[in-house]
């Protein structure tokens, strides 16, 4: 399945992948900022696939930018760690002293989604996005490698 998601089709696109793992899932983000008062709108039906991984027993590892750039994205993550936590999953923020910008999700080291999309309102409902999902093993698993260089040196707070 390759393919291209345009704007809102990611979350659907996204929880049916993340509805069909059944290992792993990494993802890296740059910015999740969630807003409880709008049932995080957008978002909601990716956090509750993730948790559904998790409690199926899929090991789920969630990244999210960390580092002293851009510090109002790094205040919105913080706060989101609690929002992942509220659905029972433990994402880390990244240690490195570069930014993290980079947004993709990895499912079962096959299939790839990479692309511009966050976990924001904004941009899973109302900003043109684009991401391309990759069903190729070595892709996938060369990010695969990438990202856990940069789990290792994550923290969760």
């Amino acid at each position: 399945m390759n393919g291209l998601i345009t704007d809102q089709n990611y979350a659907p696109v996204v929880e049916s992948l993340i509805s069909s793992a059944t290992k792993e899932i990494l993802m890296s983000i740059f910015c999740a900022r969630f807003k409880k008062r709008n049932n995080y709108q957008g978002s909601k039906t990716i956090l509750e696939a993730l948790s559904k991984a998790q409690n199926r027993k899929v090991a789920v590892n969630i990244l999210l930018h960390g580092g002293k750039n851009y510090s109002i994205i790094t205040r919105w993550n913080r706060a989101g760690l609690k929002t992942f936590r509220s659905f029972g999953l433990r994402p880390k923020l990244a240690a490195s002293e570069k930014t993290i910008h980079c947004k993709f999700i990895i499912i079962d080291g096959k299939i790839a989604v990479i692309g511009s999309h966050n976990l924001t309102e904004s941009s899973l409902t109302r900003i043109n996005e684009v991401s391309v999902v990759v069903e190729d093993f070595i892709v996938a698993q060369k990010l695969r490698d990438y990202f856990l260089t940069l789990w290792q040196t994550a923290k969760e707070e």
